[in-house]
């Protein structure tokens, strides 16, 4: 119930991202590929007494995991699917 009380739902959460993406900027992202929840430990900003098997946020944990060239490796069917949407249309003469 302590957790429902807290002003910031997003606690724990905040501090899984900043780590993942202090894990992204260290460069060694795709030597570690897949190991979150190991390497975890040593970007950790704050110790929680719980297990921290993922970031809850994918695009994070994707360059965590990956590093940023995995991460724009995901973009690209993205980018791919609305290539129309950002066309400018409309006659300009």
């Amino acid at each position: 119930m302590e957790r429902f009380q807290q002003n910031d739902p997003y606690l724990v959460r905040k501090e899984f991202m900043l780590a993942a993406v202090d894990m992204a900027r260290a460069g060694r992202s795709l030597a570690m590929g897949g190991t979150f929840p190991e390497v975890y430990q040593r970007y950790a900003i704050k110790d929680f007494p719980f297990y921290a098997n993922h970031t809850h946020n994918d695009w994070a944990e994707f360059a965590a995991d990956g590093g940023i060239p995995f991460l724009l490796l995901l973009l690209i069917p993205f980018a791919l699917r609305f290539p129309r949407r950002f066309e400018i249309h409309g006659d300009w003469d």
